[in-house]
């Protein structure tokens, strides 16, 4: 398998392992889909937060965590966007 070809799968590994993160959080109430009652600005400020998470985190475990769950923000924020794109 070439170099690129890697990277693609790896790329996909990692956003489905994260969604996955996030689906096993949507059954607890707290969670839901409560992300798309929040503002894109509030989802970037928690995708900052996550940003520092990652930076400050002692592990690569808790790091890559961290990061996962950045994905899933970045995703929330582009969802957000496409909402409001479908509004017009």
């Amino acid at each position: 398998m070439n170099r690129l070809m890697e990277s693609q799968d790896l790329l996909r590994e990692v956003m489905t392992e994260s969604i996955g993160i996030y689906m096993s959080k949507e059954p607890n109430p707290k969670f839901g889909d409560s992300w798309r009652d929040l503002s894109i600005w509030q989802l970037i400020q928690h995708l900052a937060h996550e940003v520092e998470e990652i930076k400050r985190s002692d592990t690569e475990d808790r790091q890559y965590h961290n990061a996962l769950d950045s994905i899933v923000l970045a995703a929330m924020i582009a969802a957000r966007v496409r909402l409001g794109l479908k509004k017009d």
